[in-house]
């Protein structure tokens, strides 16, 4: 027996509860929070050494010099990791990156902008065991 799909009912979305409680049946039963918008520098751990260097040269570190920018956070991250220079990302986005030490944090400061990024459920299948064991997976992904 062949798996039907009606797209029309989606099961699992990703909203704001403003806009998940607009629509009709979802309750905050069916909302779930996954994580907070944290704002951190990050870099190669190449360039970690660089501060080191002018400290121990007895020398200022460079507060300015050359700037670019990236309409992409991916291209972003991808020139941090290159040891092009730092980028400002959200921290969800760069856990496997520091956890596999290709970009590090220079400083252990973390900026909460106030985006919120939620799982809303549609109440028909939220009983569907599939959607059940989804719904858990991604709550323990984003718990860590």
């Amino acid at each position: 027996m062949a798996t039907q799909w009606n797209f029309k009912t989606p099961m699992v979305q990703g909203t704001a509860p403003a806009q998940a409680h607009a629509h009709a049946n979802i309750t905050a039963e069916h909302t779930d929070m996954l994580f907070e918008t944290e704002l951190q520098p990050v870099c190669s751990p190449q360039l970690t050494h660089w501060r080191q260097w002018f400290e121990a040269a007895g020398l200022e570190t460079p507060q300015k010099g050359p700037r670019m920018s990236f309409g992409n956070s991916d291209l972003a991250l991808q020139a941090a990791i290159s040891g092009v220079g730092f980028a400002l990302s959200e921290s969800v986005f760069v856990r496997d990156e520091i956890a596999a030490g290709r970009l590090v944090s220079p400083v252990d400061l973390r900026l909460r902008i106030g985006n919120k990024y939620y799982m809303t459920v549609n109440p028909a299948r939220a009983d569907n065991p599939g959607v059940r064991a989804f719904r858990e997976w991604l709550l323990m992904s984003f718990a860590n």
